[in-house]
């Protein structure tokens, strides 16, 4: 039986892009949370192992919580329900509100504030996707002032 070319192509350029995302951040301490939204998508699945591989921990968030028992199942340490929970409410319980230097999104869209906002000041979000469309409501004054970078 053949692989479909574009599964192949998947299972060979999603881990690539990722591992390629995950250097980006440079220098991470193993035990830090790395947080990522479209945590369920095929890509989120292979951060939560690829960095329990490493040693970090994740915080993946997810719209329905009933995709929260496979990512736990795969490795993933916090799972963000939002169908049931705020983004940003659950990332201050979490880290003690010392939020997360490292993040990654592939979802864009309304949204991405509330993934900066989560991002401690001089941490870096990537961006990588946009599932929830090609422009975003992008708070400039909380990112100059925490000297956070978008990638």
């Amino acid at each position: 039986k053949t692989l479909p070319v574009g599964l192949a192509a998947q299972a060979v350029l999603n881990p690539l892009t990722m591992m390629g995302i995950v250097d980006e951040f440079g220098e991470m301490r193993p035990g830090e949370y790395v947080l990522q939204n479209g945590a369920n998508s095929a890509c989120g699945k292979f951060v939560i192992q690829y960095l329990k591989w490493k040693g970090f921990r994740t915080i993946n968030v997810v719209r329905r919580s009933e995709q929260a028992p496979g990512l736990k199942a795969l490795g993933a340490d916090q799972v963000i329900s939002l169908d049931n929970e705020k983004l940003l409410t659950r990332v201050d319980e979490i880290t003690d509100s010392a939020k997360v230097n490292y993040a990654i999104d592939c979802v864009w869209g309304e949204k991405v504030n509330d993934m900066v906002g989560a991002v401690a000041n001089r941490g870096k979000l990537i961006a990588y996707g946009l599932l929830d469309g090609p422009t975003a409501p992008i708070a400039i004054f909380p990112m100059i002032l925490g000297m956070r970078s978008i990638t």
